[in-house]
């Protein structure tokens, strides 16, 4: 199953772009600091799972969850790489909130989901 090293991969990917904004002062300018952390420990933990799926399942309801995350992991990438971007404009601050938001709420129903796999 190739598709879940690729998705591994990504997963860290961006933890560490994730780990890297949140120290940085863009971070504390927009206040999604607790958004990136809570984002952070829900894709630790899916690593975790990943790291013990392995190779060993390949079931339609596995792969469906893993697409789910790959989609999930290339828009928290882009909405990582844009947090440096306009950080004082408020109307961007607003649309940014809202990205994040939507982010956190995805990643904990993926994360919720897995339970669900066989």
């Amino acid at each position: 199953m190739a598709e879940l090293a690729v998705v591994t991969a990504l997963t860290e990917k961006v933890l560490s772009m994730i780990a890297e904004k949140l120290f940085e002062e863009v971070s504390m300018v927009i206040r999604f600091r607790k958004d990136f952390e809570f984002i952070c420990e829900e894709l630790f933990s899916i690593k975790c799972l990943l790291n013990e799926a392995g190779e060993k399942t390949s079931s339609s309801s596995m792969n469906n969850w893993i697409e789910r995350l790959e989609d999930f992991l290339v828009d928290a990438e882009d909405v990582v790489e844009d947090c440096g971007v306009e950080t004082c404009n408020p109307i961007f601050r607003f649309k940014m909130g809202r990205r994040i938001k939507g982010l956190k709420d995805r990643i904990g129903n993926i994360h919720r989901s897995a339970k669900y796999l066989k």
